[in-house]
């Protein structure tokens, strides 16, 4: 029966807060990250916060505020192939694989005071990822690319699709990292 009580008690005190240290969990807002123009950074920030269970998240009245604000953004190509179908007279070096890297500058501020209390950090995370090269110069070549991305098994995309894909897993790596470092 005692057990019964403290199994049933156990989500109660957790949901509330409540530690059995004797320590409250701190409070934090997360306003939208500073050029993130979709939301989706912010979005996965929020995400892994709330899953370290570090600190209880709200939208006002909080102890602290984490400032972010994206203060890199680039692109940089990494993989190359020579072009099959290309002209006869010359090889042509065509790109494959880039590589995408942001950089975050965070600050942790406690709301009472208004003082910094971590940072200002920067937090850089990078992924690659390949894709068929958009620029053919001619028939057969447009052909054979789109039919690569139609047998790729969703595992290949064009330059655009494969740069917003890498958005997701961009996002919860800087996201972690950030979480890991309150």
């Amino acid at each position: 029966m005692k057990r019964l009580f403290y199994l049933l008690a156990l989500p109660l005190l957790l949901a509330c807060g409540y530690h059995l240290d004797g320590r409250e969990t701190s409070t934090l807002e997360v306003p939208y990250v500073t050029g993130d123009l979709d939301g989706d950074l912010t979005d996965a920030i929020v995400r892994e916060v709330a899953l370290s269970g570090k600190y209880q998240l709200q939208n006002k009245d909080a102890n602290y505020r984490l400032k972010v604000a994206i203060v890199g953004d680039n692109i940089y190509k990494s993989g190359f192939q020579y072009d099959e179908e290309g002209s006869t007279e010359y090889n042509r070096l065509v790109t494959n694989e880039e590589e995408k890297v942001m950089t975050l500058s965070v600050s942790l501020i406690q709301l009472s005071t208004g003082k910094t209390i971590l940072g200002p950090s920067e937090v850089t995370a990078r992924v690659n990822y390949d894709f068929i090269d958009p620029d053919a110069d001619n028939e057969a070549a447009v052909r054979r690319r789109l039919s690569s991305l139609n047998f790729s098994l969703g595992q290949l995309d064009s330059v655009e699709g494969a740069r917003a894909s890498s958005n997701i897993p961009l996002h919860t790596l800087l996201a972690r990292k950030i979480a890991s470092a309150l």
